[in-house]
């Protein structure tokens, strides 16, 4: 294998992606950092010629050179971030009432059973104090991103519960404590007025989702174009599991890729050459995520479905895999703790990794269905190939009714995402016209929540795995896995474009 510069860089994204991750796990890496980094910069010094062509052996050393480089860089942010959140002073106040004062830093996300958002803290009783906590508020509470607020209240810190280490995944947040408000006071408005605008175009379109449909078809029209499931009740997510559909109803990297490709593909009917469609795919999904108030997990999926829409544009072998390394470490850095304590990011990645290796696969196994129905059908069944342990780790269970749940709900889903946002816009300037053209959406918002209850309810819906059967069977899995997507490799001359191949069928 050739060392060229894009492997190098690729094998420095994954360095910083293991550092960080070692770091997360709490193993102190001050000093072997250092080393790292100057181990790394003598490995580049002494094995980068002057005069050697990229792909040459002698480039190997400048390889090793970028790992270690990569690995240090990795666990000097992840060292940083760890740091600010030791300095945090809020949860010394944990089990007692106090009033904490601060500024509103996301988008309130609003619940069945009040609204939470988080609070950068400044002063509690009056004392400088620092860090963020999560606050529980009730639906009456009017507060907004940017607004500076008093918030009176009892402390308290997060608790693991049900296997799930809730503490670490606020920490990927920096959050260090829980605050059930009491009372709260806007005492300012506040935030850059660009911020202000896109939780704004947010609120309104969740508002405008939950007024144009029946509740609980809004509650899935809101999760699936804001991510936000907090409208849904616990039962009916618990449905969503177990039927194996809980993956739609969230701005997944998999849902953004279809949407891109999808819009790739009305380009290409307009007429427009392929890199003038991708632009366009592209800019389409950036104003889509902008306006639904750049939410994480939409800006994930966004990033790694163009990410991997990018790869034919390239016509490059692994140019895919490459952009999605770097997408991942670019957010790795934004925030170091989100590889190891985020599982939508996890999901997200695996998922877009899923559809670059398998889907070109699945596509030949359904060469004779309709070419719309077919690439969201391998895509979907590639990006479940590759998460499916990830998913029984979080959830402690598999869903054996998935592939028929799924046939059956996932075909229309991009242009069901297309056309709620599109509704939920028209019912924000004008609630008859979005209740209008909701018609079309209430029969498939039914029918989802029909699949997922019904699905749910037969007894041999999902089935639980031991900690160790999971972690055998995992293995072989993912060695499975690998040994498939090394035997598609050798026959696949570059990575598919979906589209592409969609229309030659």
């Amino acid at each position: 294998m050739q060392v060229t510069p894009s492997r190098i860089f690729l094998l420095g994204c994954f360095g910083f992606l293991a550092g960080a991750a070692l770091t997360a796990t709490g193993v102190p890496t001050f000093w072997l950092s250092w080393m790292l980094l100057g181990g790394g910069a003598i490995a580049i010094s002494l094995g980068y010629p002057a005069r050697a062509e990229f792909g040459s052996s002698r480039y190997a050393t400048v390889a090793i050179g970028a790992v270690l480089i990569g690995v240090a860089l990795g666990m000097f942010r992840t060292e940083g971030f760890l740091g600010e959140l030791a300095r945090e002073s809020v949860s010394r106040f944990a089990g007692a009432s106090a009033l904490a004062q601060g500024t509103v830093v996301r988008y309130p996300d609003a619940q069945i059973d009040g609204t939470r958002f988080l609070l950068d803290v400044r002063n509690i009783e009056g004392v400088a104090a620092s860090g963020r906590m999560l606050v529980f508020a009730s639906r009456q509470d009017e507060v907004a991103y940017g607004d500076a607020v008093s918030v009176r209240g009892r402390v308290r810190l997060p608790e693991v519960f049900e296997g799930f280490d809730y503490p670490a995944y606020l920490a990927k947040d920096g959050v260090s404590a829980l605050l059930d408000a009491e009372e709260i006071v806007v005492v300012g408005r506040g935030g850059n007025p660009f911020g202000r605008a896109l939780n704004a175009s947010r609120a309104a379109l969740d508002r405008s989702a939950l007024e144009v449909l029946p509740y609980r078809e809004g509650a899935i029209l809101k999760a699936l174009l804001l991510g936000d499931e907090g409208s849904m009740t616990d039962d009916f997510k618990e449905s969503l599991n177990r039927s194996g559909l809980r993956h739609i109803v969230a701005v997944s990297g998999m849902n953004i890729t279809i949407i891109v490709g999808m819009l790739m593909a009305l380009g290409l009917a307009a007429g427009m050459w392929r890199h003038h469609a991708f632009s366009f795919a592209a800019f389409a999904v950036t104003v889509f995520v902008a306006l639904i108030g750049l939410p994480a997990s939409a800006v994930r999926a966004a990033i790694m479905g163009v990410s991997l829409r990018a790869a034919p544009i390239f016509s490059r072998r692994g140019s895919g895999v490459r952009a999605a390394v770097a997408a991942a470490a670019v957010m790795v850095a934004v925030s170091p703790l989100t590889l190891t304590r985020d599982v939508g990011f996890q999901l997200s990645f695996l998922a877009v990794l899923g559809i670059m290796f398998f889907a070109p696969l699945f596509l030949r196994w359904f060469v004779r269905l309709p070419r719309w129905i077919s690439e969201v059908l391998a895509m979907t069944c590639a990006a479940q190939l590759v998460v499916l342990p990830l998913l029984i780790a979080t959830f402690g269970k598999v869903s054996l009714v998935a592939p028929v749940s799924n046939l059956i709900v996932v075909p229309l889903l991009p242009i069901v995402t297309v056309w709620g946002f599109v509704v939920a816009a028209a019912g924000a300037f004008w609630l008859p016209l979005g209740t209008l053209l909701a018609a079309p959406l209430l029969p498939y918002l039914s029918l989802v929540a029909f699949v997922a209850e019904h699905a749910a309810a037969l007894p041999v819906a999902s089935l639980t795995f031991s900690s160790a059967l999971f972690a055998t069977l995992t293995f072989f899995w993912y060695v499975g896995l690998a040994w498939i997507a090394w035997r598609e490799a050798r026959h696949t001359p570059r990575p598919i474009d979906l589209v592409e191949v969609s229309d030659s069928q």
